[in-house]
């Protein structure tokens, strides 16, 4: 079958440039007709000679690629070698599949940053000879699949060495590369020129070899995709008959469908957008395993196991479909929903550093390397506050503060300019401006209260970070939750000042002051000069708010002494005293609050704001009482006050 195949491979090959020869022949041929009889018959000379003479060069032109592009070698995926020092549980695996399939083993293992695995081999005699072999690993296969379905891959890759599938992969490539370089010269020679009027096809004259061209191709991709088909289900049969068809179909459902949809999500969501920033965690293949194994994402991978594979393919297609590849192992089972141990985990991981070289080579230098723990931590928050630079542009667009805080966003609001702030973000849609200024204006109130330690950011590796309380937050919220703090945001965005007055009320009851200037980056590097265009900070609290904190300590230190002296007056004069006895008086529901710093001096204090004021929705009478609050003088929490 080898011999047959190398025969079958070289005819087509021969058959393309065979092709060419024909075709330059009869151009030349019918040049030479024509000048003959313009000057030996004294025929006179005719639109045809001429055309004839102007296609033979552009003819020449295009056909060069066949020859240029069949001296070329094939391509390699490239990647990071690893030896069976650095990856003995690999080797080891390598080395016994290869042996239970009558096979040789590969010279080199290589890493590959994509979701694939690949074998080649040098050959000589068109394949007659095997030579030296190389086999690729994708790194994502690592920590996507099981160590068993790894083993299945394996196998698979190593079943094309055992049917020598790749004793031809030379003088295919050569035959595939030749038909694309020329085809793509025909079509560029045919598509409209840029300065063509109204983008019409120039009337090339090269246009006349694009048909045999076409129809060359057609045969040979028909012929050589219809054998690579068919030694993929060689390949996968081999591979079940040593890990079992159960799970041959799993590792091949994962690998097709599932990790390249994850890993596509981690690195354009996560993993490339923190490189570009100067971060990197230490272990990305630990990252990624645990975004597949949260909660919220295998409820992703559970809705791809629902979707159908599609049975469609084209002719032409190198790979059979994904159904046929499962219908001829039988079938998937239902994919199990019990936790999952990575490969890299059961043995067969690597270096930390060889999975970052092998990720970005040649750009580590000048990234930080995080713990991944912490990486994810700075990763969620960075992501989750990133509509903030584009709220706080258009903050000091159109109010002119070089500095604006959280306050410069509500008082603009609360004059009626969220229009033009939502007109300033980028991108600029009319439709959905107002929509993202919602967005923004969230994040901005979830990081002031990240700050404050009032709250979280959570990922969820599905979409935006979720924003959750902290211990201290869920205290202080008393019973408000975070749904509803997202509804004042876009009450305060649609509702005008009532709506910005009453998100300024619940910002103070959760201890939270608008006018603080959020004084880190989105990295979380200080910024002690000038302000920066995101004001999305790391959980801390800047110096300021320290200094008050400390203040306020010491003014409740004092208060509480005062309190207690004055009980014991109290408490003694009670006792010398008649009196009847009666129940305490209960003190009044709801959430106590102080003057804001001093704006009200005349507002009693404690004050006792009733819940319904700070929950969304008002009625007529609600809507009465809370302007009433209003005239007198924001407030804020007192963090003691539930102590009174």
């Amino acid at each position: 079958m080898i011999v047959v195949r190398a025969l079958l491979a070289l005819g087509l090959l021969a058959g393309l440039y065979l092709l060419c020869l024909v075709l330059v022949l009869l151009d030349v041929g019918a040049l030479v007709v024509l000048v003959w009889g313009a000057l030996v018959q004294g025929r006179p000379l005719q639109a045809g000679m001429v055309m004839t003479a102007l296609t033979t060069i552009p003819a020449l032109w295009v056909l060069r690629g066949l020859f240029v592009a069949g001296a070329e070698a094939p391509e390699t995926p490239g990647g990071v070698s690893v030896t069976p020092e650095q990856a003995p549980e690999l080797w080891a695996a390598v080395t016994e599949l290869a042996g239970r399939l009558g096979t040789r083993p590969p010279a080199t293992v290589r890493l590959t940053a994509e979701v694939n695995a690949e074998v080649t081999e040098e050959t000589r005699l068109l394949g007659l000879v095997g030579g030296r072999r190389h086999l690729y690993v994708g790194l994502p296969l690592l920590a996507g699949l099981t160590a068993g379905e790894l083993r299945v891959v394996l196998c698979h890759e190593l079943g094309h060495y055992a049917h020598a599938h790749t004793r031809l992969g030379a003088i295919t490539y050569r035959g595939h590369l030749a038909l694309r370089v020329t085809l793509d010269r025909l079509e560029r020679s045919r598509s409209p020129h840029p300065s063509a009027r109204g983008g019409r096809r120039q009337n090339v004259p090269v246009s006349w070899i694009w048909w045999p061209f076409v129809g060359y191709a057609m045969l040979y991709f028909w012929i050589s995709s219809a054998v690579n088909r068919r030694q993929e289900l060689q390949a996968d049969a081999a591979a079940a008959r040593i890990a079992g068809a159960g799970v041959a179909a799993e590792a091949l459902w994962r690998a097709l469908v599932v990790l390249p949809v994850a890993w596509g999500e981690f690195r354009g969501g996560h993993l490339d957008p923190m490189h570009a920033r100067g971060y990197l965690p230490d272990d990305p293949l630990t990252v990624f395993a645990a975004m597949l194994a949260a909660p919220g994402y295998r409820a992703r991978i559970t809705g791809l196991a629902r979707a159908t594979p599609s049975g469609r393919t084209s002719r032409y297609d190198s790979h059979p479909s994904l159904e046929r590849r499962l219908r001829a192992l039988g079938g998937r089972g239902k994919p199990s929903g019990g936790s999952r141990t990575p490969a890299s985990e059961a043995g067969f991981g690597v270096e930390p550093d060889t999975v970052r070289h092998c990720l970005f080579p040649g750009a580590e230098e000048g990234r930080a390397v995080l713990a991944w723990a912490e990486w994810v931590e700075l990763t969620t928050e960075t992501l989750a506050t990133e509509p903030v630079r584009g709220l706080v542009r258009a903050a000091r667009r159109v109010g002119g503060a070089a500095r604006p805080a959280l306050a410069t966003v509500l008082d603009l609001l609360a004059d009626g300019h969220a229009g033009r702030l939502a007109s300033c973000l980028d991108p600029p849609e009319e439709k959905a401006a107002l929509a993202r200024l919602d967005a923004a204006l969230f994040a901005l109130v979830g990081q002031a209260l990240v700050v404050r330690g009032r709250a979280v950011w959570e990922t969820t590796w599905t979409g935006q970070s979720r924003l959750a309380w902290t211990g201290r937050g869920r205290a202080v919220a008393a019973g408000v939750t975070v749904g509803e703090v997202r509804a004042l945001v876009t009450a305060a965005v649609f509702g005008g000042v009532r709506e910005v007055r009453r998100l300024r009320l619940r910002l103070g009851a959760l201890g939270v002051d608008p006018g603080a200037w959020l004084g880190h980056d989105a990295e979380g590097t200080r910024q002690a000069e000038e302000p920066v265009a995101t004001m999305s900070v790391t959980v801390a609290v800047d110096a300021e708010e320290s200094r008050e904190d400390r203040r306020q300590f010491r003014l409740r230190l004092a208060g509480a002494a005062l309190v207690g002296v004055l009980f014991l007056v109290t408490a003694l004069s009670s006792m010398s005293g008649d009196h009847e006895d009666s129940e305490p008086a209960s003190p009044p529901a709801g959430v106590f609050v102080t003057p804001w710093r001093g704006l009200n001096p005349g507002l009693p204090s404690p004050y006792v704001v009733p819940p319904e004021l700070l929950r969304p929705g008002l009625d007529p009478e609600t809507a009465r009482r809370l302007d009433e609050l209003l005239e007198r003088g924001f407030v804020e929490h007192h963090e003691d006050a539930g102590k009174r």
